[in-house]
């Protein structure tokens, strides 16, 4: 959880907007999810730290437009409105 937090303000300080939502959605989904399925918990977290090394990689700042926009869709992941 804390690494989660720490992405989201490093997404905030680079332009890594999708570090950011990741990040959050990272957050809540440990919250929700620690105390119940800890293998639905470990493939998700696995999942989104799989797109965060992902977003790094490519270097998709800011939103990572029509890359970013498939990356969350692939996720499950509503972008956020604009």
């Amino acid at each position: 959880h804390g690494l989660a937090r720490d992405l989201q303000g490093a997404g905030g300080s680079f332009d890594y907007a999708l570090l950011i939502i990741i990040g959050e959605v990272m957050c809540q989904t440990i919250k929700d999810l620690a105390e119940s399925n800890e293998q639905a918990l470990q493939r998700r977290i696995a999942a989104y730290a799989a797109a965060l090394d992902a977003v790094i990689k490519v270097d998709l700042k800011g939103d990572g437009g029509d890359n970013g926009r498939k990356l969350l869709s692939i996720l499950k992941i509503e972008p956020p409105a604009a």
